[in-house]
């Protein structure tokens, strides 16, 4: 895999889950000798411990790798099998409404350093690498609008945004008055949200978790704050359409199962039954029939 066509924490990725999860079954078998038998009984073995997420993963490292062994020509043809894994229709965790403003309100209750972190994440759906390169200049109070234009990781630093492709954000009121009050006690930093020490090594997850643990919430990961704002935004009556261009999604097959999530596809489905029975309607007492 070239660092020109796939990025440096995309590797590091690759390798940390290709090493931890295929050495100590293929150890240091050379890759000519790996074949489309050895490939699919790993698989039947690994469907037996992996949720389906995983196993979709690592099909793809895997073919990713071997595609890359054919084009550098140590191997004649790829032997990766056709294999067929169902999507996980399971819906994931995400924060209600009442559980996001009990977050807010308790991390800003207490002074929570990462309170406009969380904030920014849960009002704009942004992206965690998004939210650690956003600088003032990006942010147009007088249009209401965040230009999304950069984002940064531990292995590739400051870059393009996932799909490469800048985008607006709408700043709603709440967020507007969280941004000014940053302004006002940051006047010197370049970027709009804090430089954290536990944010620099990449633990937002854990501190996140642990917060939610404190005030009895469900436990999501940091990722999930996107999650959270799509399915609150689409419960809203936003327009999938309108939010993927905001959320910056290439595609609406991506938005489906935030979709689902919201419960908007069957949502006023049952109005054709709301004259089948009125258990409002007073009935008949029934009297005690005594023998004389």
């Amino acid at each position: 895999m070239h660092e020109d066509d796939y990025g440096l924490n995309t590797i590091s990725n690759y390798e940390t889950c290709l090493k931890g999860n295929t050495n100590p079954v293929w150890g240091n078998k050379r890759i000519s000798k790996i074949t489309t038998s050895l490939i699919r009984n790993y698989f039947k073995e690994g469907r037996k411990k992996w949720s389906k997420s995983h196993t979709k993963n690592m099909v793809k490292y895997i073919k990713k790798v071997l595609d890359h062994a054919v084009e550098e020509g140590y191997i004649d043809r790829n032997p990766m099998p056709r294999l067929k894994i169902k999507n996980n229709s399971k819906l994931k965790t995400v924060l209600n409404e009442k559980q996001v403003k009990t977050l807010l309100f308790k991390a800003r209750e207490c002074r929570h350093p990462w309170y406009s972190i969380w904030a920014t994440a849960l009002f704009t759906g942004m992206r965690n690498g998004e939210l650690y390169s956003l600088r003032w200049e990006d942010v147009s109070f007088d249009q209401n609008l965040i230009n999304v234009c950069s984002s940064w990781n531990k292995h590739d630093g400051f870059k393009s945004t996932k799909n490469g492709d800048d985008r607006y954000v709408e700043i709603s009121k709440p967020l507007k008055v969280i941004l000014s009050e940053l302004q006002l006690r940051n006047l010197d930093s370049e970027y709009v949200l804090p430089r954290i020490v536990k944010w620099d090594k990449g633990e937002q997850a854990r501190v996140l978790r642990e917060f939610l643990k404190e005030i009895e919430l469900p436990e999501i990961r940091f990722h999930d704050t996107r999650a959270c704002w799509a399915t609150l935004m689409l419960s809203k009556g936003v327009e999938p359409i309108k939010l993927m261009k905001m959320g910056g999604w290439s595609d609406l097959k991506t938005m489906e199962r935030y979709i689902r999530q919201a419960g908007v596809d069957i949502k006023g489905i049952t109005a054709c039954l709301d004259d089948l029975h009125d258990p409002l309607t007073s009935t008949g007492k029934i009297l005690s029939i005594v023998r004389g």
